[in-house]
């Protein structure tokens, strides 16, 4: 299976973007700070670990094969307030 090289680039700086968002409201640092500081080390750290362990090829896989699967749950005993409610996993 092959990516173009462009869409690997979107789905990268789109995943990117949001957990920097992520971390700036969590942290209260700024946005740009918070993308230099946090998503930086990680993404490196994470490549470097990948890269010697060898899991870096299956990972960047792994990265596109997503799927959205939809598994209703009942509960008898769940309060009315959670009736549809939604979660991602």
């Amino acid at each position: 299976m092959k990516h173009d090289l462009a869409g690997h680039n979107l789905h990268y700086q789109t995943r990117l973007r949001l957990q920097s968002e992520k971390l700036s409201a969590l942290s209260g640092m700024a946005p740009a700070v918070a993308n230099q500081v946090g998503m930086q080390a990680v993404r490196v750290t994470v490549d470097n670990m990948l890269k010697c362990t060898g899991f870096n090829v299956r990972a960047r896989r792994n990265c596109f094969d997503y799927r959205l699967e939809r598994n209703d749950v009942y509960l008898p005993d769940l309060p009315s307030d959670f009736d549809g409610y939604t979660i991602l996993h």
